[in-house]
């Protein structure tokens, strides 16, 4: 097996694709190769803002490589919200 396995995430209810022009509902992410993923299994994932990297479906022109990190106030006000 190679480094990765890239693994098509749904957003919502629907089904993936690797035609990019319908991935407007999906994220495409890389995993261990020794990942216990499974297809049509639901998971929790949390993103690395860092690690981001945003096209646009219609072009597939980049976006945007990494996001800044959350500021703590706000990260604490989420949380706060969560909790309610």
């Amino acid at each position: 097996m190679g480094d990765e396995i890239f693994a098509y995430m749904l957003l919502g209810e629907g089904r993936t694709s690797m035609d990019q022009s319908g991935a407007d509902d999906q994220l495409l992410m890389s995993v261990e190769p020794d990942s216990t993923i499974r297809e049509d299994t639901d998971v929790e994932v949390v993103i690395d803002r860092g690690n981001v990297h945003l096209f646009d479906t219609a072009s597939g022109g980049a976006l945007a490589h990494g996001l800044p990190p959350v500021s703590a106030e706000l990260e604490t006000e989420t949380t706060a919200d969560a909790d309610d």
